[in-house]
């Protein structure tokens, strides 16, 4: 056989198409962006008339004149993202600028809220005070099964339901997965505890900053408009939800066969006893007092009380605070520092 032949007959690389992947979250925004500045040339623009609190009025909305011309429209698009951090919108025309004379349209109070509970909540986990006392409760419970879940979801559920506590709970595996495999149930019953729990507190976000407080102000209403809603739905679900994790662990020690994980070498071997935890600093457990007791004054200080007890149309006490993203900002501003400075 000839050398030319065995070139033609040599297998050829096989050549993989490059899968394209989801885009990112900036190219769906900008390409949102980008729609809604071409569906302005189509769609004429209008406004509702406003009653004396700034609502809309039913049945009050009337077209607008547009004299904007393309430099105009360009200019707009080319300001979009500079307007919906800092935009002013004028009272008379309703157009949005960061030059503009008016009240103020873009997303900066909430933007800085944000960054203020993400400080706040940093500081709480480098002093460890967080992860010690939910390792420290895991512990203690170790020998009463049902309790342990009990305990751990609804623990998740407060911190998801109050300040977004989701990735957080990553650490906590490596501590839970022990203490679940020694009281007899397998590794997703912790999975579950953890993911169900932390995640049945985000869905029902009574005050969770990054969600609940992010939409209040995209909606233009007070944090604590409809908590009592939220709160009937946080506890339904999580009365629920830890039903079932408890109904799976039960049935898993039951008959390990049914087991969703399967079960690896020395799984039936752990000791709880083996993974305790360091005790608590007296620095940690102020550090939880305060961490506590700053999304407890949070939650009394956006609760219209006056209408949550008397009926929606009462008058606010005279105690009632009101609070709205600015003050929240600063209380969690102190907070951090406080908490670093008692932390260490």
């Amino acid at each position: 056989m000839s050398d030319t032949a065995t070139l033609e007959d040599a297998p050829k690389p096989v050549r993989h198409k490059k899968k394209r992947g989801f885009p990112s979250t900036y190219t769906i925004l900008a390409g949102v962006t980008l729609a809604v500045w071409l569906a302005a040339f189509v769609i004429p623009p209008g406004a509702y008339d406003t009653d004396d609190k700034g609502h809309p009025i039913a049945g009050s909305y009337h077209r607008l004149a547009d004299a904007q011309d393309f430099s105009a429209r360009i200019r707009d698009l080319f300001l979009a993202p500079i307007n919906g951090l800092y935009g002013i919108q004028d009272e008379k025309t309703s157009q949005v600028a960061p030059d503009l004379h008016g009240s103020l349209y873009g997303a900066a109070a909430v933007f800085l809220f944000v960054l203020a509970v993400g400080a706040f909540i940093t500081v709480a986990f480098a002093t460890g005070a967080l992860d010690s006392g939910i390792g420290r409760l895991a512990f203690k419970l170790r020998n009463r099964s049902i309790l342990l879940i009990v305990g751990i979801m609804v623990v998740f559920a407060i911190a998801g339901t109050v300040e977004g506590f989701a990735e957080e709970t990553l650490g906590f595996y490596a501590l839970l997965v022990p203490l679940t495999l020694a009281l007899g149930y397998d590794r997703m019953t912790a999975v579950g505890a953890i993911i169900a729990g932390a995640g049945i507190g985000v869905l029902c976000s009574t005050v969770n900053p990054f969600a609940t407080g992010t939409a209040s102000s995209a909606a233009g209403i007070a944090i604590g408009d409809g908590i009592v809603l939220r709160l009937a739905m946080l506890i339904v679900l999580t009365a629920v939800t830890v039903a079932y994790v408890i109904w799976y662990a039960r049935r898993v020690k039951a008959d390990p066969d049914k087991s969703w994980s399967g079960w690896q070498p020395g799984d039936r071997e752990v000791k709880a006893d083996e993974h305790e935890p360091d005790p608590m600093t007296r620095r940690q457990v102020a550090v939880l007092w305060l961490v506590g007791l700053t999304f407890a004054f949070m939650i009394f200080s956006i609760i219209p009380w006056g209408t949550v007890i008397k009926g929606p149309d009462a008058q606010p006490f005279g105690w009632e605070l009101g609070w709205y993203f600015p003050e929240l900002t600063a209380l969690f501003l102190v907070g951090a520092i406080v908490v670093g400075l008692v932390g260490g």
